[in-house]
């Protein structure tokens, strides 16, 4: 049995689950980067292939899958042959449910995460150095901000979750509702949706969606718990990670230049910032960084209202 406390003669490195589709080619460049990475030969990696969507999907799932089984660097690899279409949120709410309560903590990747020679190495300290903290979550890729000239550390903490190369620890996740039942008082109230969007002003419409089966997100989810719970996120100063799948040939994301970043190698574990310091600017930046135009703004508050409208809901006005 796996030892959630890392005891004496078991792997020090938490194990990567990575979830992968019908990409081929970003599975490929994905597994070579990571297994660069420094403690990939102590690293068990676990890849959740999901089950195709058509007939058409089951030649590139099948591509992929070989391209896993080709795979190697690793202390060990598993290999999770879903034998139906899950979807990106099915499956990973189920995959880090299995495999957190074995391990006690995860680190998770998706098939169009580059990673870094030091990513790996930096997810063990984090998730070693904020454990049994106020962090919801650990993060590898960071947005581009400025950060100020007098900041030292090699971490800042914020108020969203990132999806980009994550860890989290087996207490944490087991706190998610996933059916956010809370979300008419939340929904109904501008003051608790300025609050939410302290990590970006898309976060409230992107819930509404959800509950309106618009979009199917675990993401969205496990921030807004983040925020219900009043726990922060850790990110890396510089990006350990970059998402090749900005290119377009991704479900979920546009092709798109605003989120390349400058990657690093390695992040210091020694600069590491405390839990509970928590940068005014850093947090402003971050915030405008994800937050959108105020005309798409305007418009989300009048999506808002329509929507209370019909459901018949008093709107909260604090």
């Amino acid at each position: 049995m796996p030892d959630k406390n890392n005891n004496p003669g078991t792997l020090l490195m938490k194990p990567v689950l990575v979830f992968v589709y019908n990409r081929p080619s970003h599975t490929r460049e994905m597994l070579k980067a990571l297994a660069l990475n420094e403690g990939a030969d102590k690293t068990h990696v676990i890849i959740y292939s999901d089950g195709s969507k058509s007939e058409t999907d089951k030649v590139w799932v099948a591509k992929v899958r070989q391209e896993c089984k080709q795979a190697s660097g690793f202390f060990r690899l598993t290999l999770i042959e879903r034998d139906r279409n899950y979807g990106l949120a099915e499956n990973i709410i189920s995959g880090v449910s299995q495999e957190i309560e074995k391990y006690g903590a995860v680190i998770v990747l998706e098939d169009d995460l580059v990673t870094s020679p030091g990513f790996l190495k930096y997810m063990n300290a984090a998730l070693e150095f904020y454990r049994n903290t106020n962090i919801f979550s650990i993060c590898g890729y960071s947005p581009q901000l400025k950060i100020p000239s007098e900041y030292k550390y090699s971490t800042y903490l914020a108020q969203r979750i990132g999806s980009w190369g994550w860890a989290s620890w087996e207490e944490k996740w087991k706190k998610v509702d996933w059916e956010v039942t809370d979300f008419y008082h939340f929904i109904g109230s501008p003051r608790e949706r300025k609050r939410f969007e302290a990590g970006g002003n898309d976060l409230s419409m992107m819930l509404l969606k959800q509950k309106l089966n618009k979009i199917n997100s675990w993401a969205i989810r496990f921030s807004y718990s983040c925020f219900k719970l009043d726990y922060r996120v850790v990110y890396p100063v510089k990006s350990l990670v970059r998402n090749a799948g900005i290119d377009g040939s991704g479900t979920h994301m546009k092709k798109t230049k605003k989120y390349k970043s400058i990657v690093t190698d390695k992040v210091e574990s020694s600069y590491f910032c405390p839990p509970t310091l928590e940068n005014v600017t850093i947090q402003k930046r971050f915030r405008e960084f994800y937050s959108t135009s105020l005309v798409r703004r305007a418009l989300n508050i009048l999506k808002f209202n329509r929507f209370l409208i019909m459901k018949g809901f008093q709107m909260d006005t604090t």
